[in-house]
């Protein structure tokens, strides 16, 4: 996510900080910008980091989104991690996650229908052309779904918040989606 502007300001880095922070407390994630503009200027924020932080080690992250193997290999090569998963959301609405907020509202006998509504999403997005993994094309719909279904209050106004208060708090350690998380940049740092 963006350091700057407003809309999904340090979105990202907030969200690892919420999941992961709390099992890593010499770890802080810092907004560097769009994937795009990680690879593109990660050298320059990292250097500018290890700058301010001279004892620390800085280490790019961005999603998988599209890139190639050839692309993850040499982003990777410059010591940045790339996503196992095509981007952040795809933790975030993963099953696992999905129903401990089914649980936390004490409805699991919704779970079901829940998971329909993500599928259904998913289904939408790929018909609007974008790839079957794509999740964030694919969370306004499971957002609106889910808030409708379980008649969730001070969710979130929006997908972003939604994600951000209401789904990141769910992912705790023990959950497939945060062993997945955690292996994908913690364990590779």
């Amino acid at each position: 996510g963006s350091p700057v502007g407003s809309r999904r300001k340090d979105f990202d880095a907030e969200i690892y900080n919420r999941i992961l922070g709390d099992s890593n407390i010499d770890l802080v994630f810092v907004s560097g910008g769009a994937s795009n503009q990680v690879a593109g200027h990660g050298i320059s924020v990292r250097k500018t980091l290890t700058e301010i932080l001279p004892a620390s080690r800085v280490v790019s992250l961005c999603d998988r989104d599209d890139k190639s193997s050839t692309e993850v290999a040499s982003f990777e090569a410059d010591n940045g991690l790339v996503l196992t998963l095509r981007n952040l959301e795809s933790y975030l609405l993963g099953d696992d996650v999905i129903e401990a907020l089914v649980t936390l509202h004490q409805k699991s006998e919704l779970l079901s229908q829940s998971l329909q509504i993500k599928s259904d999403a998913i289904a939408a997005s790929i018909a609007r052309g974008n790839a079957a993994d794509d999740l964030k094309s694919a969370a306004g719909d499971i957002y609106v779904g889910l808030k409708r279904l379980l008649g969730l209050q001070r969710c979130g106004n929006n997908t972003d918040t939604f994600l951000r208060d209401t789904m990141a708090p769910l992912i705790k350690p023990n959950m497939p989606s945060f062993i997945a998380l955690k292996a994908a940049t913690v364990d590779r740092v």
